[in-house]
């Protein structure tokens, strides 16, 4: 599963400059790098701040530097800070500086093994769905990404969630080949891309957030895993790497886990892609942010459950792999996804407390069901507690509210739980195993770090 990198390849001698979008922010919560293009946050430690503070120079400079002084940094660690922030675009090499951090991958030196991209298939028919709710802000980034693909879609659908702004006017004058579906309410993702997906033709069907913008080769690379793979009709759908969109040297999601007693998580959130993830080609469960399906796979697992607001990626992954269907992930398919999440507040956090007690019952065995439910039932309580103690009357009132929606539904879930196989631990503890262990690698807000003590737990462990 995991990939045992080297990173000689950046020579001891190598000049690196500090980039001109980053810029280090001290304070007494600690020392915070922030792109001036784009807004995107990295927290990192005194020791990444005092080599920053020595460039221009090269990883021999500063060790020379640092280990001249009482400060305890060995060799090793140094060449992994340089690394980390070469991958990010924070250090680059002077030939390096002056390239837009935002519209291109900020990748200094390449990654070994990367492949160029080969003329596909035209045969495989391709539909892009994306569902769009108030979507201004996004939509024609993301729509300009999909016309500047290698590879470019036979359709594209807009599935509309009742936008008040000008999202649809904007399609329409930018894009006229686009087909919109107007909904008459707004059905949600889950219900929106089944409209989508009804409506489409494609033998593969993209779908994706209206904050999404993809990499140009990935409707391409998509194909050829496609068309390369024995065993098509296993393949549920084809999961790419999606990273943040203002730090795309880093991590947003590769799959998705169920938590006990916790929220459902991105795995390897925060972590920069330094090639870790080549040896992963089997995911149990994807972030439907950006996801390929393929046809045969929808139709064999059903549409996607719009009684979920949330969870409704890990409910449809977890029905394909109750049918023996598999989710394929290939790292080289990129995704850039304007991730902005927080602490849910208001009818969010009733979605995200309804939805995963929805999961649970809907999904789960008796016993694994009855463990999940409790470590849940602890949680909301406990945080109910907190919102009491801070007056924050509306968070409690809307976590009760998920409470209250979920009895409603019990009829139907119990309803579904009869009409279907009884799921044995042993395909709960199959679907888990199918993705490596969780690995979190950003703070309290969701900004990745870079620190000894992260280099140390994790990055090491890969080389």
């Amino acid at each position: 599963m995991r990939k045992k990198l080297d990173l000689a390849f950046i020579d001891e001698n190598t000049l690196f400059e500090r980039s001109p979008y980053f810029y280090l922010k001290r304070s007494d919560n600690g020392f915070f790098l922030e792109n001036q293009q784009t807004g995107g946050i990295i927290e990192i430690d005194k020791t990444g701040a005092k080599i920053l503070d020595l460039l221009p120079g090269s990883i021999q400079t500063v060790c020379h530097h640092l280990t001249g002084t009482n400060h305890k940094t060995g060799q090793r660690l140094i060449q992994y800070y340089f690394h980390l922030f070469n991958r990010v675009g924070i250090i680059q090499p002077p030939d390096q500086q002056g390239k837009n951090n935002r519209d291109e991958n900020p990748q200094a030196m390449p990654l070994a093994g990367e492949k160029k991209d080969r003329v596909s298939n035209r045969k495989i028919k391709i539909s892009i769905i994306i569902v769009t709710r108030n979507s201004e802000r996004f939509i024609l980034k993301n729509l300009a990404s999909i016309y500047q693909q290698t590879r470019v879609p036979d359709e594209i659908i807009i599935t509309d969630n009742g936008s008040s702004d000008s999202t649809l006017p904007l399609v329409r004058e930018n894009f006229p080949g686009v087909h919109i579906i107007e909904n008459n309410a707004n059905l949600h993702y889950a219900g929106a891309v089944n409209i989508g997906v009804e409506k489409a033709a494609g033998d593969l069907l993209v779908i994706l957030n209206d904050d999404i913008e993809l990499d140009p080769g990935f409707i391409q690379k998509t194909c050829e895993l496609y068309q390369e793979a024995e065993n098509k009709e296993n393949i549920a759908a084809i999961s790419p790497v999606i990273r943040f969109n203002k730090l795309r040297g880093c991590i947003n999601s590769v799959g998705n886990v169920m938590l006990k007693g916790n929220w459902g998580m991105d795995n390897y959130m925060g972590a920069v892609d330094i090639g870790q993830f080549a040896g992963i080609k089997i995911l149990s469960s994807a972030c439907f942010a950006a996801i390929t399906v393929t046809r045969h796979g929808w139709q064999r697992v059903g549409p996607m459950d719009d009684g979920f607001k949330f969870y409704d990626d890990i409910d449809w992954c977890f029905r394909a792999h109750l049918k023996g269907l598999e989710i394929r992930f290939d790292p080289g398919i990129i995704a850039f996804h304007e991730f902005g999440g927080t602490y849910p507040t208001g009818m969010k956090l009733t979605f995200i407390v309804k939805s995963r007690l929805r999961f649970v019952l809907k999904n789960y065995s008796c016993k694994t069901m009855v463990s999940f439910m409790l470590s849940y039932l602890y949680r909301d309580i406990r945080d109910s507690l907190y919102f009491l103690k801070k007056r924050q009357f509306n968070n409690f009132l809307s976590s009760l509210k998920g409470y209250w929606l979920l009895l409603l539904e019990i009829p139907g879930l119990v309803a579904y739980r009869l009409r279907h196989r009884g799921v044995t631990e042993a395909d709960i503890d199959e679907f888990n195993q199918k993705t490596p262990p969780l690995k979190v690698l950003v703070n309290d807000k969701n900004h990745p770090l870079i620190t000894a003590e992260v280099i140390e737990n994790y990055y090491s462990t890969l080389s």
